[in-house]
């Protein structure tokens, strides 16, 4: 889980690191990366109503 995920993407984007996002009801962001490895990593900031279950 992330806090601000404005600032991530700002990070990768300074760091020339590719990543995708996508949309959900329960996130303010979800950002995908791949390790170098080729694992995918998850990069999630939850709104704020959002409790984890």
């Amino acid at each position: 889980m992330i806090k601000d995920g404005e600032a991530m993407q700002k990070l990768l984007e300074a760091s020339g690191i590719e990543y995708y996002t996508m949309t959900a009801s329960e996130t303010k962001h979800r950002i995908y990366v791949n390790d170098p490895d080729g694992n995918e990593i998850e990069l999630v900031e939850y709104v704020p109503e959002y409790a984890l279950k």
